[in-house]
């Protein structure tokens, strides 16, 4: 579960024109935003429900219900310098307030073996590759929260962004930022997969495996700000693997079901499952027979994405909660889909996980349902790593 921080810092979310509900504000203030930049306060029985949630995240963390970081505030960004960002103040912390900290890149990087007499005042040792180099010259925080050009492609920079998420996990009562032992996952937003600076406080974190999307930049960002794509699936340790998701419909809006004549939030469309129009050519006259191909389609397709994560080793699949769920019958949510009901409504997340039950009592033997650790083991053997 990629759990939506940095609510708590009250940085804006991205991309900036979308309406991001984060954790924080959900739970620990009872608000909630009606526009990018706009927040409400929610209905006292609505803010009930969302602590209840967060009990059962909480209470599962370490079992069905991992959670890790996944800000929207900070994301992989690997080029951006911060011309003002406000970091926690909590104690225990290398990077918190107030501290005074490397906030960017050195003006010198000179090996240590090579370096002639002692380092001045704030040189600061790091190891890249087995080798101990001397980084002079950094930029430093000063004592404040709020701190000026904190520059990404620094490591120093992304630790001072990612620790003041790690703080946030745990402020909301989560033991750690990595979900547990087993599931040491990262979902990347927006699948950007950041860059060498990033991947390593990731793996300090605890990180094992980030979900990325190999190969392509994201073309929202400004050229300046492409993100950098791994050439390898491996880097000192943190596994990327490639993302092939399956939401039946808009990521953030949610969805309109199998099929629905004038939104195109829906499975059939945004899956291109309209096989010469064999599915909205007769919603309107049988609708039955319409949703159940719309139906099996999609199944279908989000079941071979599933197998081919398993073959390849290099595929994930990832889904929104409201595309999911938006569509479930809201008197009996967990219900399998009824085909007397006129309105099909269908919980997606269920309906492809029982296909995958069955997938797995089928191929009994050859796939199994795991953990991220088991698949990155796997994945190490195979690559060998």
């Amino acid at each position: 579960c990629g759990l939506f921080t940095g609510g708590r810092y009250g940085r804006q979310p991205e991309p900036t024109t979308a309406t991001l509900q984060t954790h924080w504000q959900l739970v620990r203030e009872g608000k909630y935003y009606t526009s990018p930049t706009t927040l409400a306060s929610l209905e006292p029985e609505a803010h009930s429900k969302i602590i209840e949630w967060h009990d059962l995240l909480l209470r599962h963390h370490h079992g069905g219900l991992p959670c890790t970081i996944h800000d929207h505030t900070i994301r992989h960004r690997q080029n951006r310098v911060w011309s003002s960002f406000t970091r926690h103040a909590d104690d225990g912390y290398a990077y918190a307030a107030p501290n005074d900290v490397p906030k960017g890149l050195p003006a010198v990087v000179a090996r240590r073996e090579q370096y002639v007499g002692s380092p001045p005042a704030g040189a600061r040792e790091r190891i890249v590759g087995g080798e101990v180099y001397y980084e002079l010259g950094l930029p430093m925080s000063g004592a404040g929260v709020v701190v000026s050009d904190v520059d990404m492609r620094s490591i120093h920079g992304v630790r001072m962004a990612w620790e003041s998420a790690v703080a946030e996990m745990r402020a909301l009562g989560f033991p750690d930022a990595h979900g547990g032992e087993q599931y040491r996952l990262v979902i990347s937003p927006n699948l950007l997969t950041g860059g060498p600076a990033v991947w390593r406080v990731l793996k300090e974190i605890g990180y094992e495996l980030a979900r990325a999307y190999l190969g392509v930049s994201n073309a929202t960002l400004a050229p300046a700000e492409f993100d950098v794509n791994p050439a390898v699936r491996i880097f000192e340790g943190l596994h990327t693997v490639n993302d092939l998701g399956w939401d039946p419909g808009a990521t953030t809006g949610g969805t309109f079901g199998l099929y629905h004549p004038t939104q195109s939030a829906n499975a059939t469309s945004v899956w291109g499952l309209d096989l010469s129009t064999d599915v909205a050519g007769v919603w309107a006259t049988d609708v039955v027979q319409a949703g159940k191909r719309a139906y099996r389609r999609y199944v279908g397709l989000a079941t071979e994405r599933w197998l081919r994560g398993v073959c390849t080793l290099e595929s994930l699949n990832g889904a929104h909660p409201p595309s999911m769920l938006s569509w479930a019958d809201p008197v009996d949510p967990l219900r399998p889909i009824d085909w007397n009901d006129p309105a099909l409504r269908i919980n997606f997340l269920l309906e492809v996980a029982w296909n995958l039950e069955r997938v797995a009592r089928v191929l009994d033997g050859y796939v199994r349902f795991g953990t991220v650790r088991e698949y990155v083991r796997l994945r190490e053997v195979v690559f060998g790593w």
